[in-house]
């Protein structure tokens, strides 16, 4: 367990959001390729850790949607496969057919929801920043709301957005 980091205190959840699972033709396509096939082909992002998470020393998969993932297969009467994706990647991944569901807490946008077709929502979370105990310079939300202040998020996912909105 690393104890280094910490979430900040006061307010700093932005937004929440809903998390499902994604895809972009009718589904009756992919079940009846699945049922051909006997292998479900399942797009996550794998650096989500308790999400899609592939252990670097092992190579092992873990976390809900890899489980759901593999319990879905298994009602399929398939086995999983899973193709390796991103946020920046999901939508042409899946209009190219690369996978059959993306299963990696996808947030619900209105620009995803023009183009993917989405579960009911199975997880709801809000955002949190966090640093390290040590850090002298960030404290509280307000110490990265300034200019000069370099905030990171990963490119396409719901953060960036929210962030740009929400930053000065």
């Amino acid at each position: 367990k690393n104890k280094a980091f910490k979430p900040l205190s006061l307010s700093l959840a932005l937004a929440a959001a809903a998390f499902g699972f994604a895809t972009i033709v009718p589904a009756a396509d992919h079940l009846d390729r699945v049922a051909r096939t006997g292998v479900l082909q399942v797009c996550i992002w794998p650096e989500y850790y308790g999400i899609s998470w592939r252990d670097p020393a092992t190579q092992q998969l873990s976390g809900l949607d890899v489980e759901m993932a593999r319990e879905l297969a298994h009602d399929l009467q398939a086995r999983p496969r899973f193709v390796d994706s991103s946020f920046a990647r999901l939508i042409d991944d899946l209009e190219a057919d690369r996978c059959d569901i993306a299963m990696f807490a996808i947030g619900i946008t209105p620009a995803r929801a023009e183009k993917l077709r989405f579960t009911a929502p199975h997880l709801v979370s809000d955002i949190y920043a966090i640093t390290t105990k040590s850090n002298r310079r960030i404290r509280q939300w307000d110490d990265i709301d300034k200019p000069g202040m370099v905030v990171a998020v990963a490119k396409c996912t719901l953060h960036e957005p929210i962030m740009r909105d929400k930053l000065r």
